[in-house]
């Protein structure tokens, strides 16, 4: 259920999207708790922590919100690159260059299509050439960003190790150092 419509309904349209850091947080979050509500986690006193996100996506088997909207804009962005360059959509993702520059106006988007393109391919380790190259074959494209969601999946669960981990020592320490000395 979770997979076939709450899912679906959260990232509708994530392959044209230009998200910044603050909003794959906000993302994160959201689906966190549509995950803690499908496994059926409830605190039974206010004390109690919830599950990390990286233990829900772990017993749900899911992958992060961020590794599925960067999979999905890959793909998409391999769709374009097979389609011939009068097309519209194409056309329309290729404007941000034509007319855009580097320069951002007041009410334009931070980040462009294209930039976000750029960072998907660096982040699941995809050269440029390699992109070029294939992008041109369906199969070998989509085979190639699956191994990409894979590196980062794996990337992702070590930083949040190292994370949980320097955090559980800082409150190891905070602890301590609260705790009164005897006499």
């Amino acid at each position: 259920m979770l997979q076939a419509e709450v899912r679906e309904a959260l990232l509708y349209g994530c392959s044209t999207w230009t998200l910044l850091t603050r909003e794959y947080g906000l993302l994160r979050i959201q689906h966190h708790r549509l995950l803690l509500r499908c496994v059926g986690f409830r605190k039974r006193k206010p004390s109690d922590h919830p599950l990390s996100y990286a233990a829900t996506l772990a017993m749900t088997g899911c992958e992060s919100v961020e590794t599925t909207i960067r999979r999905r804009r890959l793909l998409f962005a391999g769709f374009l690159r097979r389609q011939q360059l009068d097309r519209l959509p194409r056309a329309l993702l290729r404007g941000s260059l034509v007319n855009g520059g580097n320069r951002r106006r007041r009410g334009r988007p931070e980040k462009s299509w294209w930039s976000c393109l750029a960072d998907d391919l660096k982040a699941f380790k995809i050269s440029h050439e390699e992109w070029e190259t294939l992008s041109k074959d369906k199969l070998k494209w989509c085979e190639r960003v699956s191994k990409g969601a894979e590196v980062f999946m794996s990337a992702w669960r070590d930083n949040e190790r190292e994370v949980a981990s320097t955090r559980h020592a800082r409150q190891a320490e905070k602890r301590a150092s609260t705790l009164p000395t005897p006499p």
